[in-house]
């Protein structure tokens, strides 16, 4: 009879494998915070799954897997309850973690409470996937690939001034709602100091 902790073991490692692949490789193995928690792969409409693959290109192309052409600035409006905060934050874990060469990631929102929400939402679904603990560590609102020396810096439109930045992706939460403009000019004139930069939005509707 087989050891359950092998097979547990195992499957770990087949899930680091295949997450070695790419972003579908990842989202195969998955267990996301649903109720219950499933994978990915079982509770994705086929909506999300185009979203998801959407990003894919260039996700990937920041991360050393690839060339992609296409667009690199993309716009996600959803109503609330449709996983956008959710599908970023998977995107996120896995570049962090995947990327073959060191990448920096920001993640900005309105205020901190709502720059913690993305943040809360990865850690949970990391602690729900122990097998990727050895590549990833959270802390002080922090994200680093402990493998592939990269960051995820979390910022808000509420606090001092972000300038100096070199971002390889940005992530605006909630964009429409926040108050002041300065660190999105401060984050949309960063995009050019990395040519193959990326730019995602989500958001509800909303006017700006």
């Amino acid at each position: 009879m087989a050891d359950p902790r092998e097979l547990l073991q195992l499957s770990y490692a087949l899930s680091d494998q295949m997450s070695q692949t790419g972003l579908d490789g990842f989202l195969r193995f998955w267990i996301i915070d649903s109720v219950p928690p499933d994978r990915f792969i079982n509770k994705v409409r086929p909506f999300q799954l185009e979203r998801m693959r959407a990003v894919r290109g260039p996700v990937e192309q920041i991360a050393g897997l690839g060339q992609f052409n296409g667009p690199r600035a993309i716009w996600n409006i959803c109503a609330r309850g449709y996983d956008k905060t959710g599908s970023i934050a998977r995107t996120v874990i896995w570049l962090v973690a995947y990327s073959r060469n060191p990448v920096e990631i920001v993640v900005a929102a309105g205020d901190q409470d709502q720059a913690s929400i993305l943040y809360d939402a990865a850690k949970r679904e990391c602690d729900l996937n122990p097998w990727i603990a050895p590549r990833i560590r959270f802390k002080n609102k922090r994200i680093d690939g402990l493998v592939s020396g990269s960051v995820v810096k979390i910022l808000s439109a509420d606090a001092p001034s972000s300038y100096g930045l070199r971002p390889d992706l940005i992530v605006c939460d909630e964009l429409t709602t926040w108050e002041s403009r300065e660190l999105w000019d401060a984050l949309f004139t960063a995009r050019n100091k990395r040519p193959k930069s990326a730019l995602f939005i989500i958001s509800n509707a909303g006017t700006l």
